[in-house]
């Protein structure tokens, strides 16, 4: 959430570059909905942020993977909270059909009051899609609802189909390991020597989890001494692999929470990159 509440107080220079009454089509979430007139927006990492020419304040989209009225209404209810953003629920939230919840939220970002209305649609198909239209509260009338559920009547849920990309990236990485190994010194010195070393691994299984490990060794040698620094970390989650635009993204979403998104590309030597990284994969470069 934190990604476009960043973007909301920086929106006065923010360029939009997707035309109104546009038709967004995500295939490999199985959904695509209409941009209302006088809409202009731009994809920011996880998020669908737009802007209108002469109402105040942005809409944002973004994914949610809810199976039930319910457990979409538990989430929404326990409000947001990040840095320099408080939004709590005004009310219940309230469900329109099975799968359609509503409501507001009340704060303020940044120490600026703000009112925001919510609609989440819950996909029996794959992953569903929650908008929210935000600004200040005394600017906020009717017609930010109107203009919300122009849009979320526009949704519409199909089967996933996946990009050729994320096919390819498939075969070539689940039931994988990525291995990236670094090592660098400073030498030896009149002032004594020091040394990194890590080493990662990511394991993704067929059954769509993955196990990540990470292992760094920091050691100096001076005149005032010796010394070194340890630190690892061994996690687990799931991780998808997906297509937008012209990028194919590995998400690793740990089961703490955490999400880490890498870009893959591949050199014309063959060589896997993620986020312009190599990283052997283990199977292929051997």
């Amino acid at each position: 959430m934190k990604h476009f509440f960043i973007l909301l107080l920086a929106l006065t220079s923010t360029q939009l570059v997707v035309g109104q009454g546009q038709k967004i089509t995500y295939s490999e979430l199985g959904l695509s909905f209409v941009i209302p007139d006088g809409w202009s927006g731009q994809i920011d990492d996880d998020y669908y942020i737009l802007g209108h020419h002469t109402i105040p304040g942005i809409m944002i989209l973004f994914e949610n993977t809810s199976t039930s009225a319910e457990e979409l209404i538990r989430e929404a209810q326990q409000g947001i909270r990040e840095e320099g953003v408080v939004l709590q629920p005004t009310n219940d939230f309230v469900t329109k059909g099975n799968e359609r919840v509503e409501g507001f939220y009340e704060g303020n970002v940044e120490g600026q009051a703000v009112k925001a209305f919510a609609v989440g649609l819950i996909n029996s198909k794959g992953s569903g899609i929650n908008t929210l239209i935000l600004t200040e509260t005394a600017v906020f009338s009717d017609q930010h609802i109107s203009e919300v559920k122009k849009l979320t009547n526009s949704v519409k849920f199909f089967d996933i189909k996946f990009a050729e990309s994320t096919l390819q990236w498939g075969d070539y990485l689940i039931g994988k390991k990525l291995v990236k190994s670094n090592s660098s010194g400073s030498g030896i010195n009149i002032n004594g020597h020091s040394s990194i070393n890590d080493k990662r691994s990511i394991y993704l299984y067929n059954n769509g989890t993955f196990e990540y490990q990470f292992y760094s060794h920091s050691s100096f040698d001076v005149d005032a001494g010796f010394g070194y620094v340890n630190s690892s970390d061994d996690s687990s989650g799931t991780f998808n692999i997906q297509t937008l635009g012209n990028e194919t993204y590995l998400i690793l979403m740990f089961d703490d929470g955490r999400i880490y998104e890498y870009v893959l590309t591949q050199t014309s030597e063959g060589h896997t990159h993620l986020n312009g990284r190599r990283y052997l994969v283990v199977g292929h470069d051997e």
